[in-house]
């Protein structure tokens, strides 16, 4: 994962994913096709990380998975869907990852998407939804139990926002 190198560890997913398909958990499957997802980062082969993804939807359909594992399937599919260039599903996903990480109160997971969203919100032009987002961040930045990266991706993100508004001094 450091060298972010699919051939290395995506054996070891797929050897997950055949494993898991052998045991009677839903929850460890949903898991599997999820990490196995992640392996789907190109053009090439994101037409099957999103059959993985289909596949984790649905099982949640016929017996629901945690809201943590349901949102962490909807960040991949919006993963999958922003690295190729696919903004408008992208949003769409990370914002449905926003909602689950919200319902269970993930705090980590929920500034992560609000980081995704940012970006996501500046690719489709939606600079003040973008705004919103990165208000928020700086919100839970500004918690007493947040630590210093909340800040950093927070100003980080406003340098985004306020590059997309042509403020540039700012």
């Amino acid at each position: 994962l450091d060298r972010n190198d699919t051939d290395h560890y995506c054996p070891d997913r797929q050897k997950a994913l055949s494993l898991a398909r052998q045991v009677d958990d839903q929850e460890v499957l949903v898991s599997a096709l999820t990490q196995t997802a992640f392996c789907a980062n190109n053009i090439k082969n994101y037409a099957q990380g999103l059959s993985l993804l289909t596949e984790a939807l649905d099982i949640n359909e016929q017996d629901p998975i945690s809201a943590n594992h349901l949102a962490l399937v909807y960040n991949a599919t919006g993963n999958i869907y922003r690295v190729n260039g696919l903004h408008k599903q992208a949003h769409e996903y990370i914002k449905k990852a926003l909602e689950a990480w919200q319902s269970v109160n993930d705090i980590d997971g929920v500034f992560n998407m609000l980081h995704t969203l940012s970006s996501e919100a500046i690719a489709l032009g939606k600079v003040d939804e973008a705004q919103r987002y990165v208000n928020d961040m700086f919100n839970m930045a500004r918690s007493a139990d947040a630590g210093v990266d909340y800040l950093f991706f927070s100003f980080f993100n406003q340098g985004y926002v306020s590059k997309a508004k042509k403020e540039y001094e700012t």
